[in-house]
């Protein structure tokens, strides 16, 4: 954390960079499949992230030890959640 906090100057910007990171690489792995197949293959999406994030992270001294999708939520819409 030392090294990480060095690099970017406060938590709070080791926390945007990270979820910047994280967030593009995920949009990146998204624009690739249909968003069946990604709500489908969520662990191949995740895998395709980690190996997005892994080397950006690195260089801020950030170690990726994994990346979770979690199961999205269609409350909101009774019709896309009848489709999953």
């Amino acid at each position: 954390a030392p090294l990480m906090i060095a690099r970017l100057g406060s938590v709070s910007n080791a926390r945007q960079k990270i979820n910047a990171v994280v967030r593009a690489s995920l949009r990146d792995a998204a624009e690739k499949v249909s968003a069946l197949d990604y709500v489908e293959n969520r662990s191949a999406q995740a895998q395709i992230a980690r190996h997005l994030v892994t080397p950006e992270l690195a260089v801020v001294g950030i170690t990726v030890i994994d990346v979770r999708i979690g199961q999205p939520v269609f409350s909101n819409s009774p019709q896309l959640a009848a489709l999953m």
